[in-house]
Parts: structure tokens; C-alpha cells; sequence
């Protein structure tokens, strides 16, 4: 597609750029400095994902995924470290499985920077090319690294629980990293909590799932308190609103289960 490639304009900035700072002669316009650094910007970060590209299918193509001899060519031929490596191989499956998979979102991803990509392929990893789909629902272009990161670690928390496996066989005890995850939500703010609807992050998918898992948690909370015989520390007005939003909710899902049936019901003439 043309948006994978630099416009004419670009390339001249960038050929313009090279000629003039190796000769110390740099415009004396501020918003041409800018537009050769972004210029800049976009080779780099275009090139970042070529190489992602290229290293990680010749890890799978030549050396069958045998990390540490495709490591000792990548160090021998290229001088990586280890970490930026192996951040390059993750990024480079992740563009390699989204190009097979969703075109459209491939040629996103190849236009965004690797600290955003690294942050997505990390999502790509563990849950999957379906999963990034649904998550580039959002203008991740418009979010900073840190929001991207931040909204990918929501998504892993939330899932990640369903996927691990306890160390014993036997045992009766929730998979490890469950309750760490659930301590890390409920320090998150609560009124950052309260505005999540407004947040144009707040997927309709993750706002189904948040339903549930929230429902799950406060029947796993009042069970913990009603065996251990433990009170709710807690000021009488946080109680009166937490009762007030359990009943909305309970009216509402009410009313979703009466429409439900409703539009199960089979059709006559």
C-alpha cells in the first residue's frame, strides 16, 4: 500500500537533511527542523520494522527456531544485544502473523513506532492475532507509548489468570498470579474506575468481560467475608453506594435476561 511507503516530499527532506547537517548547514526555520526530524523519525521507524521482519523469518525459515543459533548469528553478523534481539524477533512474529491474518491492521502496525509495537506484540504472544484485532479497535496511533502499554497490561491482567496452570496437580488453591493480579485492580483509582465509559480505550469487548469478572469478584468477596465472619471496613455512606449500585445492577441484568428470552422466542406469522 502507498501509506508503507515515504512520500516525495519525505525523501527529499531526508536527502536534504543528510547534504546540510554533514555541512553544518541546517534551515534557520523552526518548522523545517521539525519536518526533517519527523522525516527522520519515519525512516527509522520503518526500518525498525524491516529488520522485525527479516530477523524473525530468518530465525523460523534458517535456523528453525533455534534461538540460540539464530542469537550468535544475530550477534556475530549485526552486534544486537540479547534483549534487543529477542525484542525485535517478537515484534517481527507479531507483523509476520498480522500480515497472514488481518492485512489492515498489518499495514498500522508497520507504520508504528517499536515501543508501541513491542508493547502490542506482547498481547500478540499471549492471546493471540484475534485479540490485537480487537485491541486496534481503539486509536492506539493517537495514544502515547505509555497508555498503549498501560491498556495492553489491562488486557493481560485480565486474561492471564484463565490461562495459568497451578504447580500441583492436586492442588486446591486458585493458579498462581491470580490474587497478585486482582490486588494490582484494586489499587487501581477508584474514580479513574468510575470514568472508565468515558474512556474511548474501554473496548465494548472488555466492558462485556468486565461484567462478568466483576460480578465474579464481589460474589468471591462477600463469600471471604461471610465464612471468616469479617465486617466491611468501610465508611456507612461507601456501603449505602455500594448497595445502591448492586441493586442498578441486578435491575439491570434483570432486564437484559427478560430481553434476552424475548428475543429468543421463536417468530410467528
Amino acid at each position: 500500500m502507498e501509506a508503507s511507503t515515504l512520500s516525495r516530499k519525505e525523501n527529499m527532506e531526508i536527502e536534504f537533511a543528510i547534504t546540510s547537517i554533514r555541512k553544518g548547514e541546517l534551515p534557520k526555520n523552526l518548522d523545517e527542523k521539525v519536518n526533517i526530524v519527523r522525516a527522520v523519525e519515519k525512516v527509522v521507524m520503518l526500518s525498525t520494522n524491516l529488520i522485525s521482519i527479516v530477523l524473525a523469518t530468518a530465525r523460523a525459515e534458517d535456523f528453525g527456531d533455534d534461538e540460540s543459533k539464530w542469537g550468535r548469528w544475530v550477534t556475530e553478523k549485526f552486534a544486537y544485544s540479547k534483549e534487543h534481539r529477542c525484542h525485535l524477533a517478537l515484534i517481527g512474529k507479531m507483523l509476520i502473523g498480522m500480515r497472514e491474518r488481518y492485512p489492515e491492521c498489518f499495514e498500522r502496525l508497520f507504520l508504528m513506532n517499536c515501543d508501541k509495537n513491542l508493547a502490542i506484540a506482547r498481547l500478540y504472544r499471549g492471546n493471540g492475532s484475534h485479540d490485537v484485532q480487537r485491541f486496534l479497535a481503539a486509536n492506539v496511533e493517537k495514544m502515547s507509548r505509555e497508555e498503549v502499554r498501560d491498556a495492553v497490561d489491562l488486557c493481560m491482567n485480565i486474561k492471564t489468570p484463565e490461562k495459568e496452570e497451578p504447580k500441583k496437580k492436586n492442588a486446591k488453591t486458585e493458579p498462581m498470579g491470580l490474587v497478585e493480579n486482582i490486588d494490582t485492580i484494586c489499587n487501581f483509582d477508584l474514580e479513574k474506575i468510575r470514568r472508565l465509559p468515558d474512556n474511548p480505550k474501554f473496548l465494548d469487548a472488555t466492558a462485556g468481560k468486565s461484567i462478568v469478572f466483576g460480578i465474579e469478584l464481589l460474589a468471591a468477596g462477600l463469600d471471604q467475608h461471610e465464612n471468616k465472619h469479617l465486617s466491611l471496613q468501610a465508611p456507612k455512606e461507601l456501603i449505602d453506594e455500594l448497595k445502591e449500585k448492586a441493586y442498578r445492577a441486578y435491575k439491570k441484568l434483570e432486564f437484559w435476561s427478560v430481553k434476552s428470552e424475548q428475543e429468543n422466542l421463536p417468530t410467528t406469522g
